[in-house]
């Protein structure tokens, strides 16, 4: 019963490629006639058969009626012999005197060639692959490359840095032995772990409520940064980065400068303050008179201090 569904399918889907290509022997005709014009020796089936040697094959004899029709063994094999079709055989294949699953089969090949023929836009790709492959064959050596039985992805500058090296058996289990000793003493450290560290059970209805305050404190910030958002691009955004420096009048200038010298005058006035100390300290010492040094000092540093008042005072 499979069989013969599987053999009804494939007559049905050749007679839908035959009238899909439009011959006009079989127009107008019923399928169970087609069947038995394509599946039955005649002349109907010797014209349809014409008709597709036509189709791809023009500098053929066998574009004429005549020539599959003939009763001539001789002439029918050396005309089919042009497309294969070489043995004596297949003579019967030809006229239709062979069972019925070869003529399906050979029905099947002669129409696969007419739509390969009919498809002539792939010509010049065609043409150019194979002036690639010719290329290809050209440049390199087809025994150590194209045959061979591994393939190698990567070009030779950049495989040559990469360990290729086969791994052996003995050094696999090594490793795995490693591995799994390993595995072993982090498994130990775990449970050792989970021993001397008790963890509190999950309590659904404190994470409940804890769920619900979060979403609540969440919900309260998001309100916030969104008050805040306008709050700032109409209050406070009009006042940041858009708006001139305010210029000065001539009186700001000279403020400046004048909070500018009384710093430095603040700051000399410490220094002075801090070597007067230093100087009374040096005068107070019980072994001033000791050391004529002490003296020399004294003297130099009450000459820096009379020099720097008057500058002071000029200021």
């Amino acid at each position: 019963m499979a069989a013969s569904d599987k053999q009804s399918y494939r007559t049905n889907s050749l007679i839908s490629r035959l009238m899909a290509l439009g011959c006009p022997f079989l127009r107008s005709m019923e399928e169970s006639v087609v069947v038995r014009v394509v599946l039955t020796q005649g002349e109907a089936r010797a014209r349809v058969l014409s008709w597709l040697f036509d189709r791809f094959l023009t500098d053929l004899p066998l574009n004429h009626q005549s020539t599959c029709v003939s009763k001539d063994t001789a002439i029918l094999t050396s005309n089919f012999a042009s497309i294969g079709l070489c043995k004596k055989e297949n003579v019967a294949l030809i006229e239709g005197r062979t069972s019925l699953l070869q003529q399906l089969l050979f029905l099947e090949s002669l129409l696969d060639l007419v739509e390969a023929a009919s498809s002539k836009e792939s010509v010049p790709q065609l043409e150019g692959s194979c002036r690639f492959a010719d290329t290809l064959c050209a440049s390199e050596r087809l025994d150590s490359s194209v045959f061979a039985q591994s393939l190698n992805l990567l070009p030779a500058d950049i495989g040559h840095h990469l360990d290729s090296r086969v791994v052996s058996g003995e050094e696999l289990k090594s490793e795995a032995e490693s591995l799994c000793s390993q595995l072993e003493d982090r498994q130990s450290e775990l449970h050792s772990i989970l021993q001397q560290h008790r963890y509190e059970e999950v309590n659904t209805a404190v994470m409940h409520s804890c769920v619900k305050t979060l979403t609540v404190s969440l919900g309260t910030l998001a309100q916030m940064v969104t008050n805040f958002c306008q709050s700032y691009e109409v209050e406070l955004q009009p006042w940041v980065g858009h708006r001139q420096p305010p210029t000065l009048g001539p009186l700001g200038p000279l403020c400046k400068r004048t909070a500018t010298l009384w710093n430095h005058i603040s700051k000399i006035l410490n220094s002075l303050q801090q070597l007067e100390t230093t100087l009374q300290g040096l005068q107070s010492m019980p072994a001033m008179d000791m050391y004529p040094a002490c003296h020399k000092a004294q003297e130099t540093l009450q000459q820096c201090i009379d020099m720097v008042v008057p500058v002071i005072s000029t200021i």
